[in-house]
């Protein structure tokens, strides 16, 4: 995100826009929509999309003065990157320095070294694309990313550096201007389209362009079309179209329905743009000196306000109260003004010729102590903290290229991952990760003849009690599984499917079920949703042919990866069972569908809670030593310890029974 204001202390009209107090009012809407979803996500489902306002706020701002330039004889790129860098440099130096120092007194070394890679991004404006390769912007990991929201900074800075140059080459081969905007943008919305939900879609500029060339496009409009002006009545209900659809757009939409959902706040801020500073809603709210404060310090706002966020959910594993988050986003306002009034206004309007060599250089020097911190591993040989403690972590660390305990006890084979349709091989970066594989190993649906079958059924927190039943029944007994990561039970799906692995995955555990009639039905899934209605699984399975169900209750959930929760609470005496860091919500799904399975009488449960906690606590670790004995290898997903512990403690024994 970056905020472009007119600059009015310089003399050359092709440097000057006419200043307009009402955008900073829609500055101060966007910034506000951020802030409340990352503090208050359940609240404002869809403040995610106030980045996008600032998009096309950029794009209009930056492509009407580069047209100006060119009336004017052409683009000056030297004097055109000079005021981006006195714009966006001195802010951003405090964050990224402030972020390395906190980071340094508050993380551990293997937390540093992707803060330094994350400092090293930043400071180059490729952040974004690191972030492919990375969590989901909408997973939990993300949390712990403190400087996770410069990713649209990059955007930004990225359309900066290409879009002059474009818009240069074809005034000079006598393009239009504006079918050139109108061309690239459709292409721009077209790969956004193409990638769907996937993080390439989120991340990478080329689908992201659109929404700051409906900018340019405006730009262009409203500076070579002239069209009829736009006044009186209709020019208010423009503005205020405009604003009821940005603000549709930030309390309608979800998480995972980004993509189209983004129409809303870009052509809601075109048209407010558009309506301009005479609009009723303009003069009386944007312009209002409120607004129009929180406009002008909502760069530095931005980039305060996430990183304190961040640190608290590193520092905190249980849940940030409330009254935490809101006092960070306090801070943030005061320090955001800070470095609006004491760093960014003395060095934008500077006139010392020096100032752009001093905020490069400090820029090129941050970024490289990022780069040492990643390829030195968090300097590790130096780290102020307990090296045991990071050792610790790291042999849990699933985000590692080897990830080492993933690889030492083979999880992939203890869980069966060659029985799930979710194809784990395709890239992030725009592939259709819905689509199923075309096949699974035939030993998951095929019973050897004479022998009892026993079929697991759900997600990933199905496929973790397969090691220990495997182990603890008999050899009379086949463990087949068809469990697809993310997808609860269905038995109602009808027909196979080549774009969904959830539906196909189903589909298939039903045909499997009615061709090879396993004795036995396991089914789970992490929150128990589908399973709630056993009713309708009852008769399903039934008429297939299964003589018994049973439902497996949940197990516990913790609020981050339980090996982090040790490390950073419990590395003093941990103890065996704790209550730190559990997720209370899991506590309450877990009765109530332990509850409604009371209600029909010919299904079975069996309640792993009860087996893992009691009032002391959930099991942390088993046995004698918390690394080798640990219950959950990631935030809920248990070990092959601790699926052994939940089969010969009654589960096989319970699949087991004549």
């Amino acid at each position: 995100m970056s905020l472009n204001y007119p600059q009015r202390s310089e003399d050359d009209p092709s440097c000057k826009l006419a200043y307009r107090p009402d955008l900073d009012g829609m500055r101060a809407v966007a910034v506000l929509a951020v802030l409340l979803f990352h503090a208050f996500p359940e609240f404002l489902p869809g403040g995610f999309l106030g980045v996008d306002v600032f998009f096309v706020l950029s794009g209009f701002l930056i492509s009407s003065l580069l047209f100006r330039q060119i009336e004017h004889g052409g683009i000056c790129f030297a004097e055109f990157y000079r005021r981006r860098v006195r714009r966006l440099f001195p802010s951003l130096l405090v964050v990224l320095t402030s972020t390395l120092c906190a980071g340094w007194i508050l993380l551990l070394a293997d937390e540093l070294k992707p803060l330094g890679k994350h400092i090293a991004g930043g400071a180059s404006f490729v952040i974004n694309l690191l972030f492919l390769e990375e969590s989901n912007y909408f997973d939990h990991a993300s949390e712990t990313k403190p400087l996770l929201h410069l990713w649209s900074l990059s955007i930004e800075e990225q359309f900066y550096i290409l879009w002059p140059l474009l818009l240069w080459l074809c005034n000079r081969i006598l393009l239009h201007l504006g079918w050139v905007s109108a061309t690239v943008m459709v292409l721009s919305f077209g790969t956004n389209l193409l990638l769907g939900k996937s993080d390439g879609a989120f991340y990478l500029p080329q689908a992201r362009f659109w929404e700051l060339l409906i900018g340019a496009l405006l730009a262009h409009r409203l500076r070579y079309a002239k069209p009829a002006a736009v006044a009186g009545l209709w020019q208010g209900w423009m503005g205020l179209l405009g604003l009821l659809l940005v603000l549709g757009g930030f309390f309608g939409c979800a998480r995972e329905h980004a993509g189209l959902w983004a129409l809303l706040p870009t052509l809601g801020t075109a048209l407010m743009i558009a309506a301009g500073p005479g609009a009723w809603i303009h003069r009386t709210v944007l312009a209002h000196p409120a607004m129009v404060f929180l406009g002008l310090i909502s760069y530095p706002l931005y980039l305060w306000h996430w990183p304190l966020l961040s640190f608290a959910h590193i520092l905190s594993v249980d849940p940030v109260a409330g009254w935490v988050k809101v006092s960070l986003l306090l801070a943030s306002l005061i320090l955001a003004w800070i470095t609006y009034r004491q760093v960014e206004i003395p060095l934008r309007f500077s006139s010392s010729p020096r100032v752009i060599f001093w905020l490069v250089s400090g820029m090129l020097w941050i970024g490289s102590l990022g780069a040492l911190m990643y390829f030195g591993n968090g300097f590790e040989s130096i780290a102020i903290h307990n090296k045991e403690r990071i050792e610790y972590r790291k042999y849990f660390d699933y985000t590692l290229p080897d990830q080492p305990y993933i690889e030492r006890e083979k999880i992939g084979d203890k869980y069966r991952f060659d029985c799930d349709f979710y194809d784990k091989t395709k890239k992030r970066m725009g592939a259709p990760t819905n689509v199923p594989r075309p096949s699974i190993d035939p030993s998951c649906y095929s019973r050897l003849p004479g022998r009892k079958a026993v079929l697991i059924w759900g997600d990933s927190y199905a496929q973790q009690f397969y090691f220990g039943l495997r182990k603890h029944l008999s050899d009379q007994w086949d463990v087949l599984q068809i469990a697809a990561t993310s997808c609860g039970p269905d038995p109602s799906v009808a027909q196979p499917s080549t774009s969904n692995y959830c539906a196909h995955s189903n589909w298939f555990a039903m045909k499997t079920i009615r061709e090879v009639k396993p004795e036995v039905v396991l089914l789970m899934q992490v929150h128990g949703d589908h399973l709630r209605h056993s009713r309708k699984f009852t008769a399903e399975l039934r008429s297939a042919g299964v003589k018994r169900i049973i439902f497996a209750g949940l197990t516990p959930r913790w609020s981050r990866d339980l090996h982090d929760i040790v490390a950073r609470k419990l590395w003093y005496n941990t103890p065996q069972r704790t209550f730190t860091g559990l997720d209370p919500r899991q506590f309450v799904r877990n009765r109530q569908l332990l509850d409604s399975l009371e209600q029909a009488p010919d299904i079975r449960s069996f309640d792993v809670f009860n087996l893992l906690c009691n009032q002391d606590g959930c099991l942390v670790f088993l046995g004698e030593d918390r690394k080798e004995g640990l219950t959950t290898w990631d935030a809920g997903h248990l070990t092959p310890l601790a699926s052994d512990y939940i089969a010969r403690n009654g589960l096989a024994a319970l699949v087991a029974e004549p």
